[in-house]
């Protein structure tokens, strides 16, 4: 059994496929957030270590 095959079982069982349906959305969401400051991070330090080496 696959995610794919479970969910429209899932997501067709009434009022307990919304909440699966925005568990998955704000793990999408936290996923975003996390790889978004992980980016962030990476050009800060990158620029630092730019800035060091210029100096």
């Amino acid at each position: 059994m696959t995610l794919s095959s479970l969910l429209p079982a899932l997501l067709a069982d009434g009022r307990h496929g919304i909440f699966i349906a925005g568990a998955f959305g704000v793990s999408a969401l936290l996923l975003a957030l996390e790889l978004a400051l992980l980016a962030r991070r990476s050009r800060a330090t990158r620029r630092q270590a730019d800035w060091e080496a210029g100096r």
